[in-house]
């Protein structure tokens, strides 16, 4: 019959095991992944181009990505101010 100290003794180094291995895990996440998911880099990398592209062109409507631009070629100055002003009240927070 195991003595039932060294059987909670044996759980605890266990449990302290796995946390030792989680936190080093999230560490090596932290120091070696996460800063290039979350840094903006001036050149994105060849894959990143492709899969925005890819998601890009697969993603938008036909009707929406054949629509004609409803300015015109050579659109007003007030219209481009007050889409700018649009832009920066509704859509600038998360883009």
């Amino acid at each position: 019959m195991a003595d039932l100290g060294t059987s909670r003794r044996h759980g605890f180094f266990t449990v302290v095991t796995v946390l030792i291995v989680v936190l080093v895990l999230a560490a090596v996440f932290w120091f070696a992944v996460l800063p290039g998911l979350s840094m903006a880099r001036q050149e994105p990398s060849r894959l990143e181009v492709a899969v925005a592209t890819w998601l890009l062109h697969n993603s938008v409507p036909a009707e929406t990505r054949d629509a004609v631009n409803p300015l015109g070629a050579h659109p007003d100055p007030a219209a481009l101010a007050a889409g700018h002003d649009l832009y920066t009240a509704k859509c600038e927070t998360c883009h």
